[in-house]
């Protein structure tokens, strides 16, 4: 019953990686209390979906450190 949505925000730092939440896919999304999630231009961006391996969360994040896209990073 709750949605999650991760996102940067157009006027902040690259590389801030935020989490919103909402009760509804059309509702008003509100920022999650531990957003931030990440703080570095080397995994913040994302880069496809998040999954499950042996019941632990993951997700790829692009490297932009020295560059748009510069490698993919298992987060």
């Amino acid at each position: 019953g709750i949605y999650y949505l991760f996102a940067g925000k157009k006027k902040s730092a690259e590389g801030v990686l935020y989490l919103f939440f909402a009760k509804g896919l059309f509702e008003k999304f509100y920022p999650h209390p531990q957003s931030p999630i990440v703080i570095d231009p080397y995994c913040a961006r994302m880069a496809g979906p998040i999954f499950t391996i042996a019941d632990k969360l993951y997700r790829i994040g692009q490297n932009n450190k020295v560059g748009y896209g510069a490698s993919a990073v298992l987060c």
